[in-house]
């Protein structure tokens, strides 16, 4: 209940239920207080009319010498009836009350009562309007002037409180109205400003989480997304610096062996150095374009069967690793991401030791892959910044070609598929790297990949093919002006 008065529909509906709420207590309100404590007359000349033919038929019943007594018993200060020729009125513009009250007097029948006449006529003061009705009884004339013009009075006493109850939920309404789209667009407003600097300036703004739930919703996600950009462009500087840095070295070597070609180098060396280039420039590239083949549909694959067929292709260029696991384990992945990912943690221990076991096996909520080898292992306060992108233990292993982008590429794969990368300790000695997938349905993760990549500037094609040769003098242009 209170969740659905927490979004902007909850909030509108409670509104306009409260202002009727409102302006039902409101109306009840002013009935008991604006209640008479008699009866009061029914609006219109109905009061003046029955009162006319009231006096008329007792006129008419009553003997001719009667007549004056009553006439002057019924006369009061708004109500005057006299016999015989009236003095003459000055005649006023009709209007409709006049026209209402002599169709209801003549549509009274009285006998000896000749046709009544309704003029409407200036009082003697000139200060206000007065009705007089003309007619005969029995040949004699009769004049009744009435004074009595409260219809008006009356027919406001008896609307007043609808008048002021519709005029009551009109400016609640409309007082509610404004202050809940003020409340929803305030937020809206700070978005939309925040939006227009973020794209000028990828500088993170965070925005207070306020207004309603789909308002709040937007902005955390919007703040989210600040983040996951912002981390984006550093690491994309992070890359930049670290190719600067590292193929200044071979490029400075290839310089010199140019200037002394052909006395102290060779072909062969400077093949060597242009294939070191080409590793940075490849590993920064595939880095960038993520490599991650968004394109390729998910598969519901035998997760041991695959990686023993990495293992297999290691066995064959000579290196020690071995294999024991479980076959039909099902799970819902890209496979050439998963073999990509698989590959890099088999290569890494194939490159630090001289045993690799690969085991694969599940519990109840996910499938394991273990690389564990017995190598020197990680430092346990390094592991977390290896994981990183351009992490490097030694920095002497710039000098092979490599950016520190392996494990950093691994977890990207692994965390898009839902799952997660962890390294321990071997004992005695050695590295444990596990990669925890979701068993298969456990989550839409194709949903996840969509979103992740809609907000991944790396998603964006690069105009440079790893290994072109256009690629490599593209940067090493750029590096040789630093």
């Amino acid at each position: 209940m209170w969740r659905f008065l927490d979004t902007a529909r909850g909030q509108i509906i409670a509104i306009a239920f409260g202002a009727l709420l409102a302006t039902f207590a409101v109306l009840l309100l002013l009935s008991a207080l604006s209640r008479p404590a008699k009866p009061p007359l029914p609006p219109g000349p109905w009061p003046q009319a029955l009162q006319i033919t009231t006096i008329m038929k007792a006129m008419s019943g009553a003997p001719p010498a009667a007549r004056r007594e009553i006439a002057r018993a019924v006369s009061s200060e708004n109500l005057r009836v006299s016999l015989g020729p009236a003095e003459p009125c000055a005649a006023a513009e009709t209007n409709y009350w006049a026209d209402s009250l002599r169709l209801l007097i003549n549509e009274v029948r009285l006998d000896h009562v000749g046709s009544l006449l309704v003029k409407n006529c200036m009082r003697d003061d000139g200060a206000s309007e007065m009705f007089r009705i003309e007619t005969t009884l029995d040949g004699e004339p009769v004049t009744i002037d009435s004074y009595q013009h409260e219809g008006l009075s009356q027919f406001m006493i008896a609307t007043f409180p609808v008048l002021v109850g519709v005029s009551f939920l009109f400016l609640l309404v409309i007082s509610l109205s404004v202050w809940t789209l003020s409340r929803i667009n305030r937020p809206l407003r700070e978005l939309v400003s925040t939006v227009e600097k973020f794209g000028q300036d990828v500088a993170i703004t965070s925005l207070p989480v306020r207004g309603a739930l789909e308002i709040r919703l937007l902005i955390q996600a919007f703040n989210r997304m600040q983040e996951r950009v912002a981390q984006l462009m550093e690491e994309r500087r992070h890359m930049l610096m670290a190719v600067g840095h590292d193929l200044r070295t071979p490029l400075t070597r290839l310089k010199l062996r140019i200037d002394l070609e052909p006395f102290f180098s060779s072909r062969r060396d400077i093949s060597r150095d242009l294939d070191l280039m080409q590793k940075m420039v490849n590993s920064a590239l595939a880095y960038l374009n993520d490599e991650r083949c968004d394109s390729e549909p998910f598969e519901i694959v035998d997760l041991g069967s695959l990686v023993e067929s990495i293992v297999l292709e290691f066995n064959e260029d000579g290196h020690d690793v071995t294999f024991t696991g479980s076959y039909g384990l099902e799970c819902r992945c890209q496979p050439t991401a998963i073999t990509r990912a698989v590959a890099n943690l088999v290569e890494n221990s194939c490159r630090y030791a001289t045993q690799t076991h690969v085991d694969v096996g599940a519990d109840a909520d996910c499938i394991l892959v273990d690389v564990r080898d017995n190598g020197p292992g990680i430092p346990s306060g390094e592991r977390n910044r290896v994981l990183l992108p351009f992490a490097r233990l030694d920095p002497a292993r710039a000098a092979e070609g490599r950016l520190g982008l392996g494990l950093s590429i691994v977890c990207d794969i692994v965390r898009r598929h839902g799952g997660e990368l962890v390294l321990s300790d071997v004992e005695p000695q050695g590295l444990l790297a596990r990669i925890m997938l979701p068993v298969s349905g456990s989550r839409d993760i194709q949903a996840t990949v969509a979103q992740d990549v809609g907000h991944d500037p790396r998603s964006q094609p690069s105009a440079l093919a790893p290994g072109s040769a256009s690629a490599f003098l593209h940067l090493a242009k750029v590096f040789q002006r630093q």
